[in-house]
């Protein structure tokens, strides 16, 4: 006989933004994107200030070119500074304004059974089962389990879910067991 591990949990909004965040700030392309906006666009930003400051003192009687020297300096340090943290609370709006408009497989009541073999999820939309081998990667931390398949789809399974700490801490060790056995194969 197989060995299967069930369990019954509700989604919610927050819990989706929680995998999007998390997505989001573990993202080696938007990794990639704000080391380059820090290496490039803030140094530009500070040698165009200084730019605009050795311009007032050469030129006192001409202000329009330094002061749009200052404007676009000041422009570059906020966009790399801030640009990501507004790209992130887009996403965050437009997904999470989506996911609340029409019915969707993540929010909601979910039974979710794990074998050896395959993650099958029965939520209110309808079923789904995915093969270890179809698991893109494995993250867990204090408060979720997140299981991200192959293409755009995620489990996303919250430790409140679970009676105590043991039983998530159980279910995480079980599950991982698991996908790296697939992905050795």
């Amino acid at each position: 006989m197989e060995n299967k591990t069930a369990i019954s949990y509700e989604i919610d909004l927050d819990d989706v933004k929680a995998y999007l965040v998390h997505n989001f700030d573990n993202n080696p392309k938007v990794i990639r994107s704000n080391k380059q906006m820090h290496r490039f666009v803030l140094p530009l930003g500070i040698l165009i200030l200084v730019l605009a400051v050795i311009n007032y003192i050469l030129d006192k009687q001409n202000l329009s070119f330094p002061i749009i020297l200052v404007a676009v300096g000041i422009t570059s340090i906020l966009i790399s500074l801030f640009f990501s943290r507004f790209i992130r609370s887009t996403l965050l709006t437009s997904t999470l304004k989506t996911l609340n408009q029409k019915p969707n497989k993540l929010v909601g009541k979910h039974q979710m059974s794990i074998t050896a073999d395959a993650i099958t999820d029965i939520s209110e939309i309808g079923e789904s089962t995915t093969n270890w081998k179809g698991i893109s990667n494995f993250v867990s931390n204090d408060k979720y389990l997140f299981l991200l398949v192959r293409g755009a789809d995620v489990y996303i399974v919250p430790k409140r879910a679970f009676p105590d700490v043991a039983s998530f801490t159980q279910l995480v060790d079980t599950a991982k067991g698991y996908y790296q056995a697939a992905a050795a194969k």
